[in-house]
């Protein structure tokens, strides 16, 4: 690796990192919801799109797309589903 690649790379890791939609969420539930979400999250049969579908039917409106990214840790928090 070279030394710019190094330095960006612990740039990138000291930037603090806002949360995405699904944690947002998660965090205004109460814990036998928010850890059923979690549940549905780390459950590879249920979609995103599923996953997003029922959120939002409950009042939580959130895409299929921020769904999959926080799944695949590849969201504004790094905190998805391994």
């Amino acid at each position: 690796m070279s030394l710019a690649a190094a330095f960006k790379e612990h740039e990138l890791a000291a930037t603090p990192r806002r949360e995405c939609g699904v944690v947002v969420i998660l965090k205004t539930l109460t814990d036998n919801d928010s850890a059923a979400v979690q549940e549905a999250l780390d459950n590879p049969r249920l979609t995103g799109t599923s996953i997003a579908r029922v959120l939002s039917d409950a009042g939580h409106p959130v895409s299929a797309n921020t769904v999959n990214r926080h799944r695949r840790q590849d969201c504004s928090c790094g905190k998805g589903a391994a």
